[in-house]
C-alpha cells in the first residue's frame, strides 16, 4: 500500500505541474494549437485602418515582439501605405497597435496583451484573443527604404517582392517566414522554431556584396537562390538552398545541408547531419562529426574532415585533402592532387591526372590514375593496395610489405626480393623525377595498367 500511495502522489504531482505550465503558457498568450486560416474565426473583424503617405519615410518597423500576431505584406495600388489590423470586436482601444511617424521613420507597434479569457479543450489550450489577431500592410512598389518586421509567435508572410536600397530584417520566434523575393543592402531572416521559405534573396543590387544572414533553431530553411555573402545556420533544422552566388558559411548541429549549385568559397559544418551538393565552384571547407558528405562535382580546392561518415567527391578538379576517423573515401574527377587519411575505411580514387598521398590504418586502397603529375605515396597498415596506372607514365618505384606480396605489370624493370615483399626500380624514362612509393604492413600490393577508357 505504501508503494501505491507514493506512486499516486508522484503521478498527481506531475499532472499538477503540467496543468500549471499550460495555465502559465496560456496566460502569457501562448498557443499550443495554431490556426493560420483566419476564416476559422467568424468573430474576427477589422479593428484598425490607417493610410499614411510615405513622403520622406525611409524606414518602416512593424514590431509585434510582445504578442503572437501574424504579419502579412501585400502590394498597394497607390503611393501610400495602408495598415489594417484585425481582431475580435471586443478589442479595447489600449489593445490596438500604435502607429507613430517620427521624422523619416514609421513605426507600427503591437500592444502587450494579458487576457485571461481562455478556451480549453482535450487537444488544445488557446487564448482566443491572441490567436486570430493579425496585421495587413499594403506596401507600394515605390518604397525602397529600410524594413523591419518582428513578431513573437506569429507567421510573417509577403505576397510581393521586397525591393529595398537599405537593410531588411525579418524575425519570428515561433512562426514561419515566407517571402517570394527580397532585394536589399543586407538581409537578416531569423526564426527560432519556424520554417523559412523564400524564392530569392539578393544583396548585390548596388554593385557591392552585402551580407545575407539566415538563422533558425528548430526550423527548416528552404531557399531557391541567394546572391550575396551568405551566412546560414540551424540548430536542429535542415538547410536546403538550391543556388548561391557569393561566399558561403553554413552551420547545422543536427540538420542536413543540401545544396544544388554554389559559386564562391564554401565553409560548411554539421555536427550530426549530412552534407550533399550537386555542383560547387570555389574553394571548399567541410567539417562533420557524424555525417556523410557527397558532392557530384567540385571545381576548387577541398579541405574535408569527418569523424564518422563516408565521403564522396564524384567529379571536378582541384586539391583534395580529406580525413576521416571511420568512413570510406571516394574521389573521382579530372585531376589535381589528393591527400587522404582514414583510420577505418576504404579509399577509392580515380583521376585523369594527379599526384598525392593515401594513408589508411584499416582499409582497402583502390587507385586509378591516367597521368602521374607528381609523386605518389601510399601507406596502409591493414589492407590491400591496388593501383591502376597508365603505361605511358614514367617513375621511380619503391614498394615494401611486411605480410603480403608485390605484383606489377613492369616486374622486368624491378629488383624484387625472393618473397616478393620488396621491389625497387625504374619504369620508363623518368625525366620528371616522379616517385611511386607504397608501404603496407598486412596487405598485397598490385600495380597494373588496366585503365578504364
Amino acid at each position: 500500500m505504501k508503494k501505491i500511495r507514493i506512486t499516486l502522489i508522484a503521478a498527481l504531482c506531475m499532472i499538477t505541474a503540467g496543468l500549471c505550465i499550460l495555465l502559465a503558457y496560456g496566460l502569457a498568450g501562448g498557443n499550443l494549437y495554431r490556426h493560420t486560416n483566419h476564416s476559422n474565426y467568424p468573430d474576427v473583424q477589422k479593428v484598425l485602418e490607417k493610410e499614411i503617405s510615405l513622403d520622406g519615410i525611409d524606414s518602416i518597423s512593424v514590431l509585434y515582439g510582445m504578442n503572437h500576431h501574424d504579419i502579412y505584406i501585400y502590394g498597394s495600388q497607390s503611393d501610400t501605405v495602408l495598415i489594417k489590423e484585425y481582431g475580435y470586436s471586443e478589442t479595447a482601444e489600449k489593445e490596438l497597435s500604435t502607429i507613430t511617424e517620427n521624422d523619416n521613420s514609421l513605426e507600427i507597434k503591437g500592444a502587450r496583451w494579458n487576457h485571461s479569457n481562455m478556451e480549453f479543450g482535450l487537444f488544445y489550450f488557446n487564448n482566443e484573443y491572441n490567436c486570430p489577431h493579425y496585421m495587413e500592410i499594403f506596401l507600394p512598389s515605390s518604397y525602397h527604404g529600410e524594413l523591419l518586421l518582428e513578431t513573437a509567435s506569429g507567421e510573417i508572410y509577403s505576397d510581393i517582392d521586397i525591393v529595398s536600397e537599405q537593410d531588411v530584417s525579418i524575425s519570428s520566434i515561433s512562426g514561419d517566414i515566407s517571402f517570394p523575393s527580397v532585394t536589399a543592402k543586407s538581409a537578416d531572416v531569423t526564426s527560432t522554431s519556424g520554417n523559412v521559405t523564400m524564392e530569392t534573396i539578393r544583396t548585390d543590387a548596388d554593385g557591392s556584396t552585402g551580407i545575407i544572414h539566415i538563422s533558425t533553431t528548430s526550423g527548416d530553411v528552404h531557399i531557391t537562390e541567394l546572391t550575396g555573402k551568405t551566412e546560414a545556420e540551424s540548430t536542429s533544422g535542415n538547410l536546403t538552398i538550391e543556388t548561391i552566388k557569393g561566399n558561403t558559411l553554413l552551420r547545422t548541429t543536427s540538420g542536413d545541408i543540401c545544396l544544388t549549385e554554389i559559386t564562391g568559397t564554401i565553409d560548411a559544418e554539421s555536427t550530426s547531419g549530412n552534407v550533399t551538393a550537386d555542383i560547387l565552384s570555389g574553394d571548399t571547407q567541410i567539417r562533420t562529426t557524424s555525417g556523410d558528405v557527397s558532392v557530384n562535382r567540385l571545381d576548387g580546392n577541398l579541405q574535408l574532415n569527418t569523424t564518422s561518415g563516408y565521403v564522396k567527391i564524384l567529379g571536378g578538379e582541384g586539391e583534395r585533402v580529406v580525413s576521416t576517423a571511420s568512413g570510406d573515401i571516394t574521389i573521382n574527377g579530372d585531376g589535381g592532387s589528393f591527400q587522404t587519411d582514414t583510420q577505418s575505411g576504404d579509399v577509392l580514387v580515380s583521376l585523369l591526372n594527379a599526384s598525392g598521398n593515401i594513408k589508411t590504418t584499416s582499409g582497402e586502397i583502390r587507385l586509378e590514375l591516367g597521368e602521374l603529375t607528381g609523386d605518389l605515396n601510399i601507406n596502409s597498415s591493414s589492407g590491400n593496395a591496388v593501383i591502376h596506372l597508365s603505361e605511358e607514365n614514367a617513375f621511380e618505384f619503391d614498394a615494401e610489405t611486411t605480410s603480403g606480396v608485390i605484383k606489377t605489370f613492369f616486374d622486368n624493370n624491378l629488383n624484387i626480393s625472393s618473397d616478393r615483399d620488396y621491389a625497387h626500380g625504374m619504369y620508363g624514362t623518368n625525366i620528371s623525377g616522379h616517385l611511386v612509393q607504397i608501404k603496407t604492413i598486412s596487405g598485397d600490393v598490385t600495380v597494373d595498367n588496366k585503365i578504364k577508357k
